[in-house]
C-alpha cells in the first residue's frame, strides 16, 4: 500500500464516518413516522396530538418531533387557563340533545330559553 492508497482510505473513513452519524441522526425520525403513519394528522391540533404522543412513548425528543411535524413546541406545551363555567349549559344541551335527536343546535337553543314547566305539558 502506497502513500495515495492510504489517504484514500482514510477520505474513505472519514466520509463512512459522517454517513453513519447522518443515519443515526435520522433513525429515530424514521421510528417515530413509522409509529404514526397509522393516524390521520391533518389539522394543527392533531399534529400538537401526535407530538406529544411520540414524547410520551419515547421515541424522539420535544423538539426533534415539533421540528418534524411543523408545531412549535409552545402550541404543544399550551395549557388553556380559561375557567370552565359552560358546565351546567353543556350538561343541559346534552340532555336536551338526547331527548330530541332530531333537533339542530338551533333548535335546541330555542328549547333551552323555554322553561321546563312549559315545555313539558
Amino acid at each position: 500500500m502506497d502513500v495515495a492508497d492510504a489517504k484514500r482510505l482514510r477520505a474513505l473513513k472519514e466520509e463512512n464516518g459522517k454517513l453513519q452519524k447522518l443515519l443515526a441522526e435520522q433513525m429515530p425520525d424514521n421510528v417515530a413516522l413509522k409509529e404514526v403513519l397509522s393516524r390521520k394528522v391533518v389539522g394543527p391540533t392533531a399534529r400538537e396530538e401526535v407530538v406529544g404522543h411520540l414524547v410520551m412513548q419515547g421515541f424522539v425528543s420535544e423538539r426533534r418531533a415539533s421540528q418534524l411535524f411543523g408545531v412549535s413546541r409552545t402550541a404543544v406545551r399550551y395549557q388553556s387557563q380559561r375557567p370552565v363555567t359552560d358546565a351546567p349549559v353543556k350538561a343541559r344541551m346534552l340532555i336536551l340533545a338526547s331527548q330530541y335527536p332530531r333537533c339542530g343546535y338551533l333548535m335546541l337553543h330555542g328549547l333551552m330559553k323555554i322553561p321546563c314547566a312549559e315545555r313539558c305539558r
